[in-house]
Parts: C-alpha cells; structure tokens; sequence
C-alpha cells in the first residue's frame, strides 16, 4: 500500500512539474521560407545565378528568462549553373549553432525584435564534387508572438567558403551571401 501511494505521489508531482514547465513554453521551432543572393556567381571556376531557389531553413530555439536563446539551425539553398550546365547545379545544407538575443523579452510582450550570431558547417555538392565547410552568420529580426504561435522575419548574412573535391581535385565555393527569411513561431 505505500508502495502505491508513493507511486501516485510521485506521479502527482512530476505532472505538476511538467504542467508548470509547458506553461512556461521556453522550446521553439520556426520553419522558414526566404529569398537568398550569393555575393558573387563566379566561383568554383564555374559562374551560377546569384539568385538562390529552394531556400528554406528550420530553426529550434532553447529560450531563456534573461532574452538569450540558443538553438540549432538547418538552412538549404541551391543555385544554377549558368555558365556550363554539365557541371550541375550547386546545393548546399548549412547547420549552424545560433545564439541570439531577444530585446523585449517580457512575459506578455508580443513584438520581440532580436539580433544573433551563428557558427556551423556548410555541405554542399554539385554533380561531380562534394564536401563543405565552417560557416558563420549574423542575424537580425523580428518576432511578433501571441500565445503558442507567431510570425517571424530576420536578415542572414552569411559567410562560407567551401572545398568540394572531385576524384583529386580540391575546388573551393564561396558560398556567402545575405537573405531575408519569414516563418511561423510555434513554441512548446
């Protein structure tokens, strides 16, 4: 019977705690669609569009009381190939870990606009060659927040130099560049 009792008590308790802890709502996801430009299409030996296309990025964010989050960040662009069209078009995955600072950071506030600094790593390929490398980002933005969901729109620039190897060869791609990006805040 004690056994039992303690089991219920215990149980009572760690729903209370995690009861209290959804209230507080501190985990976010923001999947996002935006627009990105290459600084330059000449890289690689090869010229692409500086204009990007498929450009999306996935973002979780750990919330703090204090305005700061850190997160992870998944971002995808991919940019033609205008000069030779054999050699494929060129894709690359960006993962960054984000840091970020949130200005209006009150409990009710529902405009939160926010600045932040991401290091990651750049994957990339092309139809003969992959391979990648570090990345960095600044971020600035705005979140707009009701209850549970909220709109979302920040700047990126980001600065990436990768090398791609084909067989023996080593190319480097300059992949950086800036864009602007809008999702939907859903927080958990």
């Amino acid at each position: 019977m004690r056994v039992i009792k303690f089991l219920l008590l215990s149980s009572f308790f760690i729903l209370s705690i995690d009861i209290a802890l959804a209230a507080e709502r501190k985990h976010v996801i923001i999947p996002q669609l935006g627009v990105y430009e290459l600084n330059s299409g000449s890289t690689g030996g090869y010229t692409y569009d500086t204009k990007s296309d498929q450009v999306f990025s996935f973002d979780y964010e750990r919330r703090f009381t204090n305005g700061i989050t850190i997160g992870a960040e998944l971002m995808h662009f991919k940019n033609s190939n205008i000069q030779t069209p054999s050699a494929g078009d060129l894709e690359a995955n960006v993962f960054f870990f984000n840091a970020k600072y949130y200005f209006n950071f009150k409990p009710n506030a529902r405009f939160r606009p926010f600045i932040g600094l991401g290091h990651g790593y750049a994957f990339g390929e092309t139809k003969y060659e992959d391979g990648g490398g570090i990345a960095y980002q600044g971020i600035a933005g705005i979140a707009y927040e009701w209850d549970r969901v909220g709109m979302y729109f920040q700047y990126k620039r980001m600065h990436s130099k990768m090398k791609l190897k084909f067989i023996f060869t080593e190319y480097e791609y300059d992949i950086s560049g800036q864009g602007f990006f809008s999702g939907v805040s859903v927080k958990f």
